[in-house]
């Protein structure tokens, strides 16, 4: 082998660990007491690309993974309790790296803008104990397909699941009480309600008052 032909085979070498390096997904789980979540994570939460975290979590805790974790993809809470059993009003907001979420069951309430503009989110459950969705918080969920929205669930404020437009539908349990007029605007996808729901019926896709007196809501795809 002469000299050309090694440096040319060492350089295809030292590339292909350059490659490989950008490339890496660094996974880690960590157990945090409210607050702690940054030091937890020391010096790694810059390049984190996957996390599971155990213990508790507070709102600045919630902070730390949206403004300090740059490239955070997939994040499992489901072993956390968080405090006041709700996700902070903006609590991912516009973190456009962020693709799958796991929420721990306990979570009664997702906060005003805490999923809203998160372009890549492709997959979140929504928590069995689930009361309130507040206003805009999946708005602009662009990739988001689907949701189940959970037997308990009682509130969708305004703008919930706005510009959706990936959704290929979604399912009202009987347990939803109130629903803004712009809950789904521009939201791709068939609406289907529960039928023993008392205030709501659906009927082609399309969502009304229980009496079919008032149209709340026609889906883009109608």
């Amino acid at each position: 082998m002469n000299t050309l032909t090694k440096m040319k085979s060492l350089l295809l070498f030292i590339t292909l660990i350059c490659f490989n390096s950008l490339n890496a997904q660094l996974s880690k789980t960590v157990v945090c007491t409210e607050g702690g979540l940054a030091t937890a994570l020391g010096a790694e939460k810059t390049i984190i690309t996957q996390l599971t975290v155990t213990g508790t979590l507070n709102s600045a805790d919630f902070k730390t993974m949206k403004d300090d974790m740059l490239l955070l993809e997939n994040l499992d809470i489901s072993g956390v309790n968080v405090q006041y059993n709700k996700i902070p009003n903006s609590a991912f907001e516009q973190k456009q790296t962020l693709k799958t979420v796991v929420l721990p069951n306990s979570i009664i309430d997702i906060g005003t803008y805490a999923f809203y503009n998160c372009k890549n989110l492709t997959s979140i459950n929504m928590p069995t104990e689930l009361l309130k969705l507040e206003r805009a918080s999946f708005a602009s969920c662009t990739q988001l397909q689907t949701v189940t929205l959970p037997s308990k669930l009682k509130t969708i404020e305004g703008s919930v699941f706005s510009e959706c437009t990936s959704f290929e539908g979604i399912h009202v349990p009987a347990s939803v009480t109130s629903i803004d007029v712009w809950s789904f605007s521009s939201t791709g996808g068939l609406i289907t309600v529960d039928e023993n729901n008392l205030n709501y019926a659906s009927k082609d896709g399309v969502l009304f008052d229980k009496g079919f007196k008032t149209l709340i809501k026609c889906p883009v795809a109608v």
